[in-house]
């Protein structure tokens, strides 16, 4: 979904519901099968009582979204450490060294 949307250049336009359908329901376009409903038959991106086919019990489906939601809400924490084979100083004279040689 991603991947296409990248390459369509939509990504602004994805919705919650694109990406709960994503999840819930994925093409299966390498076995031939045709993708499955784009929300459960409730029309509600967070009713999946009827996903039983899938091998996923609804509890599971709506806590792994739920926990996914929380993470994005609070944002994902970087660091960066200045000194060391992988500090930024570093990296940045590398930069630099490479940057005078073009």
């Amino acid at each position: 979904l991603i991947d296409h949307a990248q390459r369509t250049n939509t990504v602004a336009a994805l919705t919650p519901q694109d990406i709960t359908r994503t999840v819930i329901h994925p093409m299966q376009t390498a076995t031939g099968e045709e993708a499955a409903p784009a929300l459960p038959s409730s029309g509600n991106a967070t009713d999946f009582t009827n996903d039983a086919a899938h091998g996923r019990q609804p509890s599971e489906l709506a806590e792994a979204i739920r926990r996914l939601n929380e993470n994005l809400e609070t944002g994902i924490r970087a660091s960066v450490a200045i000194t060391g084979d992988d500090g930024f100083e570093r990296q940045w004279n590398r930069y630099q060294k490479q940057k005078k040689n073009i």
